[in-house]
């Protein structure tokens, strides 16, 4: 990795952001757990706020140490959807996840009621990519970074 790529593109509360991260976005490639942990924040943090008593968006790692840990987690409702869209590649799985996880806090937070497999699509997933993109450097504008 050149030493450009690990610039820092964005701080953001507890996520961090470098150019490595963000040029996952421009093409056909995987997301990491960097990016989608953002997105779960930025959820959380603005664009759901309102509602913040409502979500709690388990970051990546910390859904990982669950799904490992031998004990129950007390009152935590868990909310699985068996109906979930499926992408149509090998490299959109992160995308899915953010656009899914966003529609379903449109739902809970905002009574939003469309189904899922109408809101994310194979075209809606292409698009998200650029759309996280231009997220990422509205946030770091406004947040400074």
């Amino acid at each position: 990795m050149a030493e450009e790529d690990d610039d820092v593109v964005l701080s953001f509360y507890d996520s961090l952001l470098r150019k490595s991260d963000v040029k996952l976005l421009e093409d056909s490639h995987w997301l990491n757990d960097n990016l989608i942990a953002f997105c779960f924040e930025y959820f959380e943090r603005e664009q759901f706020n309102h509602s913040a008593d409502k979500i709690a968006l388990i970051s990546p790692d910390v859904t990982q140490y669950i799904k490992l840990a031998p004990a129950p987690f007390g009152k935590m409702k868990f909310i699985e959807d068996t109906e979930n869209p499926q992408q149509n590649n090998g490299y959109d799985c992160g995308i899915y996840v953010i656009a899914t996880a966003e529609h379903m806090c449109r739902e809970l937070c905002e009574g939003y009621c469309i189904p899922l497999k109408d809101t994310v699509t194979p075209s809606v997933v292409k698009e998200k990519r650029q759309q996280l993109i231009d997220l990422i450097h509205k946030v770091a504008k406004e947040f400074g970074s």
